[in-house]
């Protein structure tokens, strides 16, 4: 039986505090279900292939139609999320949410956006490469 969690996350364009981001992401994992019982994700074991941890999801940037960008406190990491098709209320959209059968956000296994008007399907999760700020440039 597949498990929905409805992980709601506000964007950030008024950077929150980060206790008052760690209350959304506690806010969100409480809303993970299995037949109306209230149940967060018993382990965080990393699923194979690209996932993203929702518990570590600090702010999201829609790119475009299809692309979305989700920076995490995981050391800094940036992935670029491409869904599938277009999803028109994406750019618009104020929250997001992630439709998962646990707290990961995977690339292979039907996962989707949710805007709060539509779903919109995963099709990849690519990590976007760490640039120090402070390197050299070659």
């Amino acid at each position: 039986r597949r498990r929905t969690c409805h992980h709601r996350l506000v964007q950030g364009r008024s950077a929150p505090a980060p206790s008052i981001a760690a209350a959304v992401l506690v806010a969100g994992l409480a809303a993970c279900t299995i037949a109306g019982k209230s149940t967060p994700p018993q382990r965080l074991d990393s699923p194979q292939r690209n996932c993203v941890s929702v518990r570590t999801i600090l702010d999201w940037k829609a790119i475009d139609d299809y692309s979305v960008e989700l920076h995490t406190n995981a050391t800094g990491r940036v992935y670029v999320v491409r869904l599938t098709q277009r999803c028109h209320s994406l750019t618009t959209a104020e929250t997001l949410s992630f439709d998962t059968p646990d707290a990961w956000l995977c690339d292979h296994r039907g996962d989707a956006v949710l805007t709060g008007r539509e779903a919109c399907p995963v099709a990849v999760i690519e990590p976007v490469p760490h640039v120090e700020k402070n390197a050299p440039r070659q």
